[in-house]
């Protein structure tokens, strides 16, 4: 089956006409009911294209399989990227082996000379952790496993569509 993409198009033009129509209705100062029940009506039309959209997302992301980039005809790229959620940190055991590992890059290894001070330590510290979270990407470089420091949640995977210069 193939579907046309000028269906896209039309919903597209459609919605900006219905956005034009409730810009007019607006200035009519209506009812605040009304006004509320549009709006309550609306909500549920973004949420079911919510649903659409994601229900449509993950079977494109499925599609893709392993590949982790498709380029579209109209300049755009989907991209899927998958992560995994950690929870319930181990900070203390996770700071104190941070720590001893910055502690140990801050040894020129030639001269056994201290490169960083203890306030400059600290300060590096940021760069592997943030207030919230730790920066995973970051622990990696110093060859640490983060996933040992905490509890991992669900494996999610998100699909994110970038629009190239045709789709604006």
């Amino acid at each position: 089956m193939t579907l046309d993409i000028s269906v896209f198009e039309k919903w597209r033009k459609d919605i900006m006409e219905i956005d034009a129509l409730l810009d007019e209705y607006i200035r009519t100062t209506p009812d605040i009911v009304e006004a509320g029940e549009m709006l309550v009506q609306l909500n549920m039309v973004k949420r079911d294209m919510g649903i659409v959209y994601d229900s449509f997302a993950g079977k494109v992301g499925m599609l893709m399989g392993n590949r982790g980039l498709v380029e579209t005809q109209s300049g755009a790229s989907v991209e899927k990227k998958s992560a995994t959620d950690r929870k319930k940190w181990d900070h203390g055991k996770l700071a104190t082996r941070v720590a001893e590992r910055l502690n140990e890059m801050s040894v020129d290894m030639d001269t056994g000379e201290r490169t960083m001070t203890a306030t400059q330590m600290v300060e590096k510290l940021l760069d592997y952790a943030a207030v919230s979270y730790w920066r995973v990407g970051k622990l990696g470089e110093l060859g640490i496993n983060p996933d040992l420091y905490c509890e991992q949640g669900e494996h999610k995977t998100n699909i994110i569509v970038r629009l190239g210069d045709k789709n604006k």
